[in-house]
């Protein structure tokens, strides 16, 4: 079966070749296809597409292939080199989908990670980062649950009128998550989110004193208000009238003069930019004129205070240059001497490296920092203290 993007039918020989008869082949069109490559966060599942992908299998597979039981006897527990995974139902509704990584062998005294989504990416990871690094922990004897928040994923959709990824009641699902893992024999967790997975992990973090650990990568939102909400908006709308109007943009370059597509590179560049600084002036103001801002109290930093105050170790990682840290400096202050002055709080700057880690040395540094900061050394056995990371100068890149 061909799932086509482009209405075209293919040539004959570009689809059969010598061998294949005619019949052999069914064409479908890929309704929704653009919207699907968007973003994860602002990406549409195609239903009707796989819906028809499905019964096309389910024909090919005949009624009695159809009708045969899964064998009693087969395993849900996959088997790596140095991990055992399997998979995690979390209730009651919305249920929520997981996978605990175990270590095959040792296990240490550290405490379990439980990785959150990083936006609406599901619980694998941008580009599988979160597998690499669940099996990267096993290795060194660290168990981990990955999983899809409420929503998101294969997990449950969420009741109505919840606000997407930034909800603040989603840190009783993570509570929940936590409640699993300490059912299964682990009283203490560590929590580990990028981007809104960072602020879930943050609140979840404040409000449940068995977070122990608490790892946030390029945090985009601490304390949430509508300035965060009309940003999203415009995200959103930006990504997926982009991915539409690309599905057309070859048949349009042919038609433009080459100065032509030049010049709306150039404007299309400017006015994202003007936006952006729009938004985040906005983002600064409302932030300034929250209650407990103009009685001059730092709520955000409060929190972190406390948090820390209580024992939590904090991992702060951001990406040079990332939005991240207009968010940082907007409740910490610009120069480094109020978070720095935070006992408990270490903090990591990656370079060349994108807001989603794509970049493979940009994971295994993120990595190499759990490990670090979870206290585990390479025999196995916990430090009694982690080790304190350094950040370069250009974590205050502008």
């Amino acid at each position: 079966m061909l799932v086509l993007t482009n209405g075209k039918p293919l040539a004959a020989d570009e689809v059969r070749g010598d061998s294949a008869g005619a019949a052999e082949i069914a064409t479908a069109e890929f309704d929704g296809y653009p919207l699907l490559m968007c973003d994860p966060t602002a990406n549409r599942i195609p239903a009707a597409a796989l819906d028809r992908c499905a019964a096309w299998i389910a024909d090919q597979a005949g009624e009695a292939a159809a009708g045969k039981a899964m064998p009693r006897d087969v395993s849900q527990i996959l088997d790596g080199p140095h991990y055992t995974e399997s998979p995690v139902l979390i209730g009651p509704a919305p249920m929520i989908c997981g996978v605990l990584c175990r270590p095959r062998e040792r296990q240490t005294a550290a405490e379990p990670v439980i990785f959150l989504n990083a936006g609406g990416v599901p619980h694998v990871g941008w580009a599988r980062g979160t597998v690499e690094a669940a099996r990267a922990l096993a290795a060194e004897g660290v168990a981990s649950l990955r999983v899809d928040l409420p929503g998101l994923g294969l997990s449950d959709p969420t009741e109505e009128g919840r606000l997407f990824l930034y909800d603040r009641r989603t840190r009783h699902d993570v509570s929940r998550a936590i409640n699993w893992m300490e059912r299964a024999g682990y009283p203490g967790v560590g929590l580990v989110g990028t981007c809104a997975g960072a602020f879930q992990a943050f609140h979840a973090a404040r409000a449940d004193r068995r977070v122990r650990m608490l790892t946030m990568i390029n945090p985009l939102c601490f304390a949430w208000n509508s300035s965060y909400a009309l940003e999203m908006a415009v995200w959103k709308t930006y990504e997926t009238s982009k991915t539409v109007l690309g599905q057309n943009a070859a048949a349009r370059q042919e038609s433009r003069e080459p100065a032509d597509a030049a010049w709306r590179g150039i404007a299309s560049r400017c006015a994202r930019l003007i936006v952006r600084r729009g938004l985040e002036a906005i983002k600064s103001t409302l932030s300034m004129l929250h209650p407990a801002a103009l009685l001059g109290q730092r709520r955000v930093e409060r929190w972190m205070r406390d948090l820390c105050g209580r024992g939590v170790r904090v991992l702060l990682v951001t990406s040079e240059g990332d939005l991240s840290l207009k968010e940082i400096a907007r409740h910490f202050g610009s120069e480094e001497e109020r978070l720095d002055s935070i006992r408990g709080v270490t903090r990591v700057s990656l370079p060349n490296a994108d807001h989603t880690l794509t970049p493979y040395h940009a994971r295994r540094a993120v990595i190499a920092r759990l490990i670090d900061h979870g206290g585990i050394r390479r025999d196995g056995y916990a430090r009694s203290e982690p080790v304190r990371a350094t950040a370069s100068p250009s974590f205050l890149a502008p």
